[in-house]
């Protein structure tokens, strides 16, 4: 719908900015619409009522488990060989050494890191995402091949959270470079971190 809206102003356009700027916000409001109807009538989650869960903070997974298989069963996804966790988790893969995998049950996210050709301070991100089908839908078209560069707005086309992450490394190199820094204090899932250095090390000294 977002689409044709879109070619029809393109089409028919003759207002200039004001007419763009018109548009615009039509789409927006569109596009918010859309995000409520989704939000009310598909989020397994969002239905579930707080009230007979209070005390009783340990029965909220295994409700969450259940309200995520039922709507599986409605919407034709076959949650069947998953464990329950893995219906409302997020787990996250890495294979050295270059591959992140970001997996939870209706999608996974594919990352592929690369250094860059020529400038150290740089490199390259590769994304793809991967979402599970309801039985008998044939897959989409192969999405368009979509290029951006931190910093001068095309980042925007990304999710959320991954210009979220991008915005954060900027500052992290600025910080590793400042005479103050003495080193790294890694979290508990950050242990990731070192252990690649171990066997990055391992890998270019033999």
């Amino acid at each position: 719908v977002l689409a044709l809206y879109a070619a029809l102003v393109a089409g028919l356009q003759r207002g200039g900015e004001r007419l763009t700027s018109g548009a615009l916000g039509v789409q927006g409001l569109l596009a918010a619409a859309f995000l409520l109807f989704i939000l009310f009538t598909s989020n397994p989650f969002f239905r579930l009522d707080p009230a007979p869960f209070e005390g009783r903070p340990q029965d909220v997974r295994p409700a969450l488990f259940q309200a995520r298989r039922e709507y599986g069963g409605r919407n034709g996804f076959d949650y069947e060989p998953l464990a329950d966790e893995q219906l409302t988790d997020d787990f996250h893969y890495f294979i050295f050494p270059n591959i992140t995998l970001n997996i939870s049950a209706d999608h996974f996210w594919f990352f592929r890191h690369r250094p860059h050709e020529s400038d150290p301070e740089k490199m390259w991100w590769d994304f793809q995402t991967y979402a599970r089908l309801p039985a008998g839908v044939d897959p989409p078209p192969r999405p368009e091949r979509v290029v951006c560069t931190f910093g001068d707005g095309t980042e925007q086309k990304l999710h959320l959270a991954l210009q979220q992450d991008a915005a954060a490394s900027p500052p992290v190199q600025a910080g590793m470079r400042s005479e103050g820094f003495t080193g790294l204090y890694l979290s508990h899932q950050e242990r990731r971190i070192r252990h690649f250095h171990h066997v990055l090390e391992d890998y270019v000294e033999s």
